[in-house]
């Protein structure tokens, strides 16, 4: 690169980038918060969209299983056990790989397990009562 556009770079940088950016962002951002809040988000989210910039709504952790990308992709599974979501594995390699299911909770498979290896629902029964399972 050449010192005359080596140094036209620089200066473009310097003056339209994340430098310009940072130094003016005290003067800025009041300004785009007090505007943020004369309308609601559904209007922000249009307009902004709609001017093509990238923009979404910031989920609190009540809400966030409902985001649109989520549910589409189906990346939560509903627990049978509970009213808790699971993620699913983030790679997907095909409708016949990995399980559907979360985790079991603790405890869920005690009396297969246990009867496996020969103990009877009393026996069972007693362990749980003793605090041993």
């Amino acid at each position: 690169m050449g010192y005359r556009k080596k140094f036209f770079e620089e200066k473009r940088c310097e003056r339209w980038g994340w430098t310009a950016r940072n130094r003016e962002r005290r003067r800025i951002l009041p300004r785009l918060r007090a505007a943020f809040k004369e309308k609601p988000l559904d209007h922000w989210l249009s307009t902004l969209t709609k001017a093509d910039v990238p923009v979404a709504p910031l989920r609190d952790f009540g809400d966030w299983t409902q985001d649109p990308q989520f549910v589409d992709r189906t990346f939560f599974d509903p627990s049978e056990e509970s009213d808790r979501s699971w993620p699913r594995f983030a790679m997907r390699f095909g409708s016949s790989c990995g399980t559907k299911d979360p985790s079991p909770t603790v405890g869920r498979d005690n009396e297969a397990v246990l009867g496996k290896i020969g103990l009877n629902a009393e026996a069972i029964t007693r362990l749980g009562q003793e605090g041993i399972i």
